[in-house]
């Protein structure tokens, strides 16, 4: 890999970007392979895989709005890593296109709902056998018929499903990649228009334009997004705080990967004396921030669920505490949460590269089996399952994501030169 320190260009990528095209095509394929033995464990690998990568493109369109909105300083020299990920938008929403073809074999609220071959349709099964079990009738006397009544479960499922059918849920994620590809496109459009013919206050004007009412769109979105792929995996569950839960995820999977990607251009003597310690600080904070964030939403939700006992809502969690899933769920409450809030707490931890890369590294990975956790026990509701599927779909998937990612950040200087705060960036301060 060749980079110009004068124009702050990637001039030549070696192959790079050839591994991972060819990576991301080997691995697509080989998942594809998988239909044929087992489609349910297909989809369910390969959703889970899409939104891990989606997530990390969310959480940047996320801070480059947030950027422009609040003015910053600092995060100038990271811009345009960040706005080269969300530009991946477009292409993730092409990539999510196999999941619709899969909700079949995916959501039980789908009328050609396919169950996985070892197990039926847990979700309405397990509530109403406990709604039974409470409505055990005692006196026969005053019922002709006692086996004939009326299961308020699958009633309310039926009213669902003037929101949940196949129909309005594709028109509903085709908006959503709409709308997140548009705010992408124009904000990065506004940034390479900045590189031509400089800064000046009509393109500060512009990111702020964009970004405002983007706010506001994003914030809808990407909460319907999480109801609509991910709780609706469990038709009669819901929870109103799942959008911010899913939105946390977002937020935290993109300052790890912008922390490790920062940390091995450091490697490669690129930036090095650009995104300082200084810069790493304010990095290992977002990511130390917001994983107290997913932990508090993640327990809010939690807490309100145990505290009220309701069948409906407990029935979620019971599905992740029977045979292996139980390990699971403690090892995200213990390694997604209370090590990296006990490791990252130093200050010295978050101004080490090296140091904030390694522990960015096991929260992405907690974060997909975060993402593991929530999506999985829909196939495996008698414990924890593993396919080969997993690692094919997240391989293939990821190398398609970072090809964009590398070829989209090749063709531009790897820094927004002509902003006018890149000075102030630079010599940024904590």
């Amino acid at each position: 890999m060749k980079f110009n320190s004068e124009s702050f260009v990637i001039t030549d990528t070696g192959k790079i970007l050839r591994l991972f095209l060819m990576v991301g095509v080997a691995g697509l394929l080989l998942s594809l392979v998988g239909i044929i033995f087992n489609p349910s464990a297909f989809f369910h690998s390969y959703l889970t895989s899409v939104i891990f990568w989606t997530s990390i493109g969310l959480g940047a369109l996320f801070m480059v709005m947030l950027h422009y909105l609040v003015n910053a300083v600092w995060s100038v020299v990271i811009r345009r890593v960040l706005e080269n990920i969300l530009i991946t938008l477009p292409v993730m929403g092409l990539l999510f296109i196999p999941v619709l073809f899969g909700i079949p074999y995916l959501y039980s609220w789908n009328d050609n709902y396919e169950s996985p071959s070892h197990s039926e349709n847990h979700a309405i099964s397990i509530v109403s056998d406990a709604y039974a079990e409470e409505t055990v009738i005692e006196d026969d006397s005053e019922h002709e018929d006692v086996g004939t009544h009326t299961d308020p479960h699958k009633e309310l499922l039926e009213k669902k499903k003037a929101f949940l059918n196949t129909p309005f849920f594709i028109i509903r994620t085709i908006i959503y990649f709409l709308i997140w590809s548009l705010i992408a496109v124009r904000i990065y459009k506004n940034s390479l228009k900045q590189d031509r013919d400089g800064a000046s206050d009509a393109n500060d004007g512009a990111g702020l334009r964009i970004s405002a009412p983007g706010m506001i769109l994003f914030a809808l979105t990407v909460s319907f997004a999480g109801f609509d792929w991910m709780m609706s995996l469990d038709p009669l569950w819901y929870s109103t705080i799942y959008g911010v839960y899913f939105f946390s995820g977002c937020i935290v999977s993109v300052m790890a990967f912008v922390s490790v990607f920062s940390t091995w251009l450091r490697g490669k003597n690129i930036l090095a004396d650009i995104i300082s310690e200084e810069h790493y600080h304010t990095i290992g904070k977002l990511l130390f921030g917001f994983v107290i964030f997913w932990a508090y939403m993640a327990f809010s939700q939690y807490l309100l669920i145990w505290y009220a006992n309701i069948p409906e809502e407990t029935i979620w969690y019971h599905h992740r505490w029977v045979g292996g899933w139980k390990f699971i769920s403690v090892l995200i409450a213990v390694a997604h949460f209370t090590i990296p809030f006990i490791f990252l707490m130093p200050k010295n931890m978050k101004r080490n590269p090296k140091i904030l890369s390694f522990w960015a590294i096991w929260i992405l990975v907690m974060h997909w089996v975060d993402l593991y956790w929530n999506i999985q026990p829909n196939l495996y509701p008698d414990g924890a399952g593993f396919s080969w599927m997993d690692v094919t779909s997240m391989i293939g998937i990821g190398s398609i994501f970072l090809y964009f990612f590398w070829k989209n950040l090749s063709k531009n200087p790897i820094l927004t030169l002509k902003d006018r705060k890149l000075g102030k960036s630079v010599n940024y301060v904590n």
